[in-house]
């Protein structure tokens, strides 16, 4: 998602008046940088601005920004609200600051021991220099760019101060001790275990349509490729492949192969293990048959995604390709060099493919995806309603894909033919008119499963969400 990292250091501005949104009220003030120093029993016990109407008061989310090695000693573990170890140093080089909230969303954070007396003097200070905890989250203005930028809204405080605070940890059932927060390595039985993927919780939620529609319809894809082939399957080849396009800080790929990856093992290793004759056992490791693909037009790309993917457990089945996606030859190439068994009509049929894009537009890209070789096009006459179909010349870059791609994209689009984009960004130009990717994939090609439009979670633009299979 190119957009991302613009929209994470600016305002959305409507064009016109608008209401700006009031900042949550606390029972008690918070200071000046918006935020309450609280205890870990305040914390659990949640606020008012949180409560659901079912649950009531819930606490907010926390990022420990303790060490790897201090969070394995003494690790916190909430049933109602994820935990997330992401290390301080690793957030000031910007390996893993992909893995923090949203910046409209309130979080809190565990301030480590070493950094309490900075973070205390810098609290009662007129700027954020003299912590490196308060520039990171609290500065307006970005150190290196010198550019303005939103801060994350981190609304509550607590200071790890020691053996109280572990104490306290313990008594609200919070505590995970080493020796059960790890495996012993000397114990085979606990080696096996560890070689099983565990999902690890996360601050951020992937785009809608990535979790209630692409998801699924992988799982549905798998299971049928997997029964169809059950006897005489290779459990270590790829079947399928899933490109994410403009992938950005390749938080929706990291999502889908967590997610897929957990429940593979779960629902194929024990149906597999249970069904094993003669002494033999599967490994635990036994592959998804997936690899999934984050593919940008930015060449530092790659940068971000990696370590987001080897910290969440995905490296295995992850990769990043840098791929200039204005340049349709080369994404011809890509498609028939390196994804060689979707290059040819006689595509096997135990293999499939995904392709989606999130806040990334390319219309030429669209265009050669919807079209491969095949063209048809409603040309409607208002009286007659007549239709008409026709195929256009092939002499230019074309894509074949097989039977049973699906094509999946969530961007900015206008909800009705007559509505006025009433934003700054993206610009118009950047916006999908209602009804622009239903024409371009109306075909014999292709059928649409889902053409809808809903509102982005932070600043009210409307977005499509659209899902189209090939059925020839």
């Amino acid at each position: 998602m190119f957009m991302a990292e613009a929209e994470s250091n600016q305002g959305i501005k409507r064009k016109g008046p608008c209401n700006a949104n009031s900042p949550a009220n606390h029972t008690e003030s918070p200071n000046k940088f918006g935020y309450q120093l609280l205890s870990l029993g305040e914390w659990l016990a949640g606020s008012a601005e949180q409560q659901s109407a079912a649950a009531g008061p819930s606490p907010l989310p926390m990022v420990d920004l303790r060490t790897q090695s201090e969070y394995s000693t003494h690790c916190l573990l909430s049933t109602q609200v994820p935990i997330v170890n992401l290390p301080l140093s690793s957030l000031l080089s910007g390996e893993r600051s992909c893995e923090l909230p949203p910046r409209h969303v309130e979080f809190a954070i565990l301030v480590p021991r070493d950094y309490i007396s900075s973070f205390i003097a810098s609290s009662e200070a007129t700027s954020c220099d003299e912590c490196i905890i308060h520039q990171l989250f609290f500065a307006t203005k970005s150190k290196s760019t010198a550019q303005t930028r939103k801060p994350w809204l981190v609304r509550q405080i607590l200071l790890e101060s020691g053996e109280d605070f572990w104490m306290d940890a313990e008594r609200l059932q919070l505590l995970v001790e080493e020796t059960t927060a790890k495996h012993d390595e000397d114990d085979a039985e606990s080696s096996e275990c560890s070689t099983l993927f565990c999902k690890l919780p996360r601050l951020w939620k992937p785009d809608p349509l990535v979790c209630s529609d692409v998801l699924p319809m992988l799982k549905e894809t798998i299971q049928q490729h997997m029964l169809t082939l059950n006897q005489q399957i290779d459990r270590t080849r790829v079947t399928g492949i899933v490109l994410d396009l403009g992938s950005g800080a390749g938080r929706d790929i990291c999502f889908l192969a967590e997610e897929l990856k957990d429940w593979h093992q779960s629902t194929f290793h024990q149906k597999m293990t249970s069904s094993t004759t003669d002494g033999d056992t599967l490994s635990a490791n036994t592959q998804c048959p997936i690899q999934f693909v984050g593919i940008d037009n930015h060449k530092g790309s790659a940068k971000r995604c990696l370590p987001l993917w080897k910290y969440r457990g995905v490296q295995d089945i992850t990769s990043s390709v840098s791929l200039n996606l204005e340049k349709l030859n080369e994404v011809a190439d890509y498609f028939s060099s390196t994804i060689p068994f979707f290059s040819s009509t006689d595509a096997a049929s135990d293999t499939f493919l995904c392709i989606y894009a999130i806040r990334y537009l390319n219309r030429k890209l669209l265009a050669l995806l919807a079209h491969s070789s095949y063209k048809s096009t409603r040309q409607i006459n208002e009286d007659t309603a007549s239709q008409q179909q026709h195929f256009i010349s092939t002499n230019h870059t074309s894509i074949r894909l097989p039977k049973g791609t699906i094509i999946a994209i969530s961007h900015f689009c206008k909800p009705s033919s007559s509505t006025i984009w009433e934003f700054d960004h993206p610009k118009e130009s950047q916006v999908l008119s209602r009804w622009e990717l239903r024409d371009l994939f109306c075909s014999v090609c292709w059928e649409i499963v889902k053409d809808e439009i809903c509102l982005d979670g932070d600043h009210g633009r409307s977005l499509i969400q659209f899902v189209a299979v090939k059925i020839v």
